[in-house]
């Protein structure tokens, strides 16, 4: 009756060591390839803050195309501003000088 109940689980476990095997052989070859697959993975998801940094980056470097335009038509209107005072200056100036003929 002994013999009857062991038989089976000796059996099961020599077909689960031959799977094992057959398994540990076919895997670990593969190995390094799976686990450089693996760091690479890891490495990609810590990406993620970088995905975020490029997208700050385009946005600020829009701002910027922004704040440089706004500073060149600042400086158009001094540069502007101060020709018409310049030219005023001398119209006054001709005025004056016409006055002083007559």
């Amino acid at each position: 009756m002994n013999e009857m109940l062991t038989m089976p689980l000796i059996v099961a476990l020599i077909v689960f060591t031959a799977l094992l095997s057959a398994i540990v052989t076919a895997v670990v070859p593969r190995m390094p390839k799976l686990w450089h697959a693996f760091k690479t993975r890891i490495k990609r998801k810590s990406n993620a803050g970088d995905i975020v940094d490029i997208i700050l980056i385009a946005k600020l470097e829009e701002r910027l195309g922004d704040v440089e335009a706004t500073m060149k038509n600042v400086a158009d209107n001094a540069y502007r501003r101060e020709q018409n005072r310049k030219s005023n200056i001398r119209r006054a100036v001709r005025e004056y000088l016409e006055e002083l003929k007559k």
